[in-house]
């Protein structure tokens, strides 16, 4: 058997011989690894055929709206490990994660001091102060802020519409920031929220008694001119799931608290993001 196997992964191997040097490289270690997961664990003919109807499941389930593929590689670590990989930042350089499936490129342009949520929306009001610098401590003018996260039910904008709708964006928008690199905007106070459950990928984490919960977060994707792109996203230290997110998203920095205000706003949240120039990124790509 270990003759027959190791002579199979080889000949399977050899027919990408022609195949550009990186992608020739990609598979042959995805050859050599599910080859390797088959023998470990000797699979049998139902397990394989298991895991394939599994995958084609999963396809079934993708759309415009919904990409189910990008659920599975959330809650297997695959996109947190991919996005660590990309993304080496100093640690005093504000940490990047997953950017989810729910960011628009075309979001409300705000004012500074201007809401992203709906007057009716439901949800506690937080007034949230940022400040956009390098790792020198100099603001950054212009930079431009998208923020994105759910109502106060857990939900975005997109699982709220009708399919036969046109989308009425809500707890998302973008500014600039000022020329001391500050932006003030008014959002909610986020909440925990389940993933969807009625798909495979759903299916397979009740089955393995995981956790389908996200911890409450808001997300924030900063990008400016000479600096590497910054998706993030600010996590509230105390919330229940903040240490088994279920899609492994959480990093200790990005914990934060929020305040109790005085003012016309029941909260009040004033994170810090510090960004590295597109040159010390490739510097950390580079090594």
């Amino acid at each position: 058997m270990d003759t027959f196997s190791n002579h199979l992964t080889e000949a399977v191997i050899a027919t990408f011989k022609d195949t550009p040097e990186r992608h020739r490289h990609l598979f042959a270690s995805l050859v050599s690894h599910l080859h390797a997961f088959v023998i470990e664990n000797e699979c049998t003919t139902t397990e394989w055929m298991s895991c394939l109807t599994f995958l084609e499941t999963v396809g079934k389930h993708c759309s415009e709206e919904r990409n189910e593929f990008i659920l599975l590689s959330d809650v297997l670590g695959v996109s947190a490990l991919v996005d660590a990989i990309n993304h080496r930042r100093p640690e005093v350089a504000t940490p990047n994660t997953v950017l989810g499936p729910f960011f628009h490129e075309e979001s409300p342009r705000i004012n500074h001091a201007d809401s992203i949520v709906h007057q009716d929306t439901v949800g506690e009001r937080v007034l949230v102060k940022a400040r956009v610098k390098n790792l020198r401590g100099e603001p950054i003018r212009g930079a431009l802020i998208d923020v994105w996260e759910t109502d106060g039910n857990g939900e975005y904008d997109v699982q709220r519409h009708e399919k036969d709708e046109p989308l009425q964006q809500d707890c998302r928008g973008h500014l600039y920031s000022n020329e001391h690199g500050q932006v003030e905007l008014l959002a909610l106070k986020p909440v925990a929220y389940p993933l969807p459950t009625d798909g495979p990928v759903g299916a397979m984490l009740l089955s393995c008694k995981r956790s389908i919960y996200r911890p409450a977060h808001v997300h924030f994707k900063i990008t400016a001119q000479g600096y590497d792109p910054l998706v993030t996203a600010l996590y509230t230290y105390d919330d229940t799931y903040v240490d088994i997110d279920a899609v492994f998203g959480v990093k200790e920095a990005l914990k934060v608290k929020y305040e109790r205000s005085l003012g016309k706003h029941p909260w009040l949240l004033c994170p810090e993001f510090i960004l590295i120039t597109e040159e010390e990124a490739q510097v950390r790509r580079n090594h």
